[in-house]
């Protein structure tokens, strides 16, 4: 438990948006700063498709890969 705790309190302390997602693209974590980055609430965000994120613009192109080297993408709020 003490490792899932610290876990936890990097997350809070970092002072980037960080989100964590499964192989399947759906959002498990979202820190405070990505709270108020997107608008959402992490419990709002929980579970969802990690395209929730993005700009409509790129819902028409092909998935990036989940798996890898990470890349750089833009993201959308609630408010649009």
């Amino acid at each position: 438990m003490r490792v899932e705790h610290q876990f936890q309190a990097l997350l809070a302390g970092a002072p980037d948006a960080l989100i964590i997602v499964d192989a399947a693209g759906h959002i498990l974590i979202a820190n405070s700063q990505a709270e108020q980055l997107f608008g959402y609430a992490a419990s709002e965000l929980s579970g969802q498709p990690v395209e929730l994120l993005l700009p409509q613009a790129l819902h028409a192109r092909p998935a990036p890969p989940r798996v890898g080297t990470p890349s750089p993408l833009e993201g959308e709020g609630a408010g649009g």
